[in-house]
């Protein structure tokens, strides 16, 4: 037998939802190997005293887009993570990268557009040029973690257009551990991605 228009529309539209459906996750516990292997046993043994208030929902699929069919990007998780001792701010950009594909990871997020304003960092990324500068190590450890992604792309944008990453750097500064968002970001870190989302969108 043959299958029906609807199905056969629902199997064609698969990418579709594939693209579109991500894990709400709520969360009773912490995952304790996840936290150990992101950070340092006192870190660790810090993050894992905070108690977690489970809403005692299941875990759900759920449409991450709006309703309009209008894919605009929405604040899905953000991250601060203090960097200690780091020389050169082409360093820290690149420190930045891979905390970010970690983040990403964890997240379940499976494409990544990963924008910086270094443009040292971002040609580096994009090269297939061994990596023998100073930056080889966080380059080589980036080009692993984007190994488990489908797919991921370097982006340079301006300064002008990165606000949002360098409002929450300066969030960032004022905590000594690593602090996590989930579908939301501090109150400055919003209003930067709005201006950022404009700047993207009239940009020349």
């Amino acid at each position: 037998s043959y299958p029906s228009f609807t199905w056969r529309s629902i199997c064609s539209a698969r990418d579709v939802f594939d693209d579109g459906l991500l894990w709400r996750i709520e969360f009773d516990t912490w995952k304790k190997e996840v936290i150990y292997r992101l950070f340092d046993d006192e870190q660790a043994r810090c993050m894992l005293n905070i108690p977690l208030a489970g809403s005692g929902s299941s875990d759900m699929l759920v449409w991450w887009h709006d309703a309009s069919g209008d894919f605009e990007g929405q604040i899905m998780g953000a991250c601060s993570y203090p960097l200690l001792d780091v020389a050169y701010a082409f360093v820290a950009e690149a420190r930045a990268c891979e905390r970010a594909l970690c983040f990403a990871l964890d997240m379940g997020f499976r494409k990544v557009v990963l924008e910086g304003d270094s443009l040292t960092v971002i040609k580096k990324l994009n090269s297939n040029i061994v990596d023998r500068s100073v930056l080889s190590p966080i380059s080589q450890h980036i080009q692993v973690l984007a190994g488990s992604f489908e797919e991921v792309t370097y982006l340079f944008v301006p300064k002008k257009a990165n606000k949002a990453a360098h409002e929450l750097a300066m969030v960032g500064r004022n905590r000594k551990l690593p602090c996590f968002w989930v579908e939301e970001a501090p109150l400055s870190v919003i209003e930067a991605v709005e201006s950022d989302r404009y700047e993207w969108f009239h940009r020349c």
